[in-house]
């Protein structure tokens, strides 16, 4: 990618989350992100179909160092990695949960755990399909809703302890 392209994406999602961390997302409107990141409106539009498009596209950013270790990882390692990941950027995290972009997260990061786990057993048989769907939206909704009330607790358990107590949890289900 072209060097001013990158330079100009970081300066508009860098304009949304330092806005974010003033309003909820809902209020935010695209002048006002062009205005903060110093670029014309028609910029944002020639990269980004609305802010909505933006919102998504800042957090699919955002979740890709991780996203891209699912395939090759094994479960723990990949749990270990986000935690580690998100810790390491908990005040993004804590914006976009907490100032209107919690949907989209959510919903972005139930995509990452779901595809995850449906990789990492590729091997159900057809009569076994409808329960481990079930099992696995389960888990990609409980990993996801702990990940939230994490990033939000005041008391941050360290990531080894949360994938060491998510661990033990998901061995009851199996």
């Amino acid at each position: 990618m072209d060097r001013r392209i990158e330079r100009t994406q970081k300066a508009i999602f860098d304009a949304l989350l330092e806005l974010m961390n003033e309003k909820d997302f809902d209020k935010i409107s695209i002048n006002e992100v062009a205005q903060r990141a110093n670029v014309n409106r028609g910029t944002i539009y020639s990269h980004y179909s609305d802010k909505n498009d933006l919102l998504k596209k800042y957090i699919a950013s955002c979740i890709a160092p991780f996203q891209q270790e699912c395939s090759s990882e094994s479960p723990e390692v990949l749990m270990l990695t986000t935690f580690e990941y998100i810790e390491e950027n908990v005040e993004v995290f804590k914006t976009l949960l907490m100032n209107g972009g919690a949907t989209s997260f959510k919903e972005t990061l139930q995509e990452m755990v779901f595809s995850g786990l449906t990789k990492a057993n590729q091997n159900h048989h057809d009569k076994d399909f409808i329960h481990q769907e079930i099992k696995y939206h389960f888990v990609a909704s409980a990993m996801t809703g702990t990940i939230e009330w994490w990033v939000k607790s005041s008391t941050r358990y360290e990531p080894e302890i949360m994938v060491e107590h998510i661990l033990h949890l998901l061995k009851k289900l199996q």
